[in-house]
């Protein structure tokens, strides 16, 4: 993993950390469009940051539960209009 400076963490961290409570308070409010597109949004985040080597492991791999987790509660929703 590259040097990461423990500010630019908690950068990439709360940058992170604010998309999946977009999703949390998408799914909360029944906003299945939104929270796909904050979930194709945390996705490409993850990614960029784990291409730049900027995240670790465990984080990564806490990320990417994460994205599973939605992914799957999102694709069993149906829309109600």
């Amino acid at each position: 993993m590259a040097k990461v400076g423990f500010f630019e963490k908690k950068k990439i961290s709360r940058e992170i950390e604010d998309i999946i409570l977009l999703i949390v308070q998408d799914v909360a409010n029944n906003y299945k469009d939104n929270a796909k597109v904050n979930l194709k949004k945390l996705s490409k985040t993850v990614e960029n940051y784990r291409r730049k080597d900027k995240l670790e492991d465990k984080d990564f791999g806490r990320y990417m539960n994460i994205i599973k987790e939605y992914e799957d509660k999102l694709s069993n929703w149906k829309r109600t209009y």
